[in-house]
């Protein structure tokens, strides 16, 4: 999700700025691998990195993309610069799951949810289909490496997910505005901050709950 924000703020910023649109998608190509290259191009930024290079060039083309096929064109590109990750990566094999369990069983979730209010500005539905999707194909990797299942996580995603996205924005704006205006970087320091804080306080809390072995 964070690639696919980020990837959108950098093409909107760069047109919003007068490049051609030719110049602005080469060169948030060239920043959305940069990005994934600072990170440390863990399995799953790269997967995310391929899936949102394929977004920005359907939307240069003009085109619809297809989810799945952006997986396995994801992985097939990873593989076949390192077959060894489709066994010893549980990163690579994670991310993959997840993003398969979202792409067929959300809309089945979403489905069964329908009955299910959903609080002002908090997407609950959205959040629990895609908990759960995700944690349902992962589950067979989750349990044979880690041993345990973590049945807090849906509970946690609920309190966490809905501002992930203001908070990668906030980032973004934040990084710019303190290369151009520093002071006015300082100020938005702040409530990036204090997001941020939320957010590793929420991971904290959970990761302390009892887990089934």
């Amino acid at each position: 999700m964070n690639i696919t924000i980020i990837a959108s703020l950098i093409l909107s910023f760069l047109l919003a700025l007068g490049l051609w649109r030719k110049q602005a998608f080469y060169l948030s190509i060239f920043l959305i691998a940069l990005y994934v290259l600072m990170i440390g191009t863990p399995a799953s930024a790269v997967r995310a990195g391929i899936m949102g290079g394929i977004l920005l060039t359907s939307q240069y083309l003009g085109r619809l993309s297809s989810a799945v096929r952006a997986v396995v064109f994801a992985a097939t590109i990873m593989l076949f610069f390192n077959p060894l990750l489709l066994k010893l990566d549980v990163g690579f094999q994670l991310s993959f799951l997840a993003v398969l369990g979202i792409i067929y069983l959300q809309p089945r979730f979403l489905e069964w949810f329908k009955r299910i209010p959903d609080p002002k500005n908090l997407p609950l539905k959205t959040t629990l289909a895609t908990t759960l999707s995700a944690q349902i194909f992962a589950l067979p990797v989750l349990i044979y490496n880690f041993g345990y299942v973590p049945l807090v996580s849906p509970l946690a995603n609920i309190l966490i997910v809905p501002f992930l996205a203001p908070v990668t924005i906030l980032i973004f704006v934040f990084g710019i505005t303190s290369m151009i205006f520093w002071p006015l970087g300082y100020v938005l320091s702040w409530p990036t901050w204090l997001f941020l804080t939320y957010l590793t306080s929420i991971i904290d809390v959970f990761s302390k709950f009892p887990k089934i072995w």
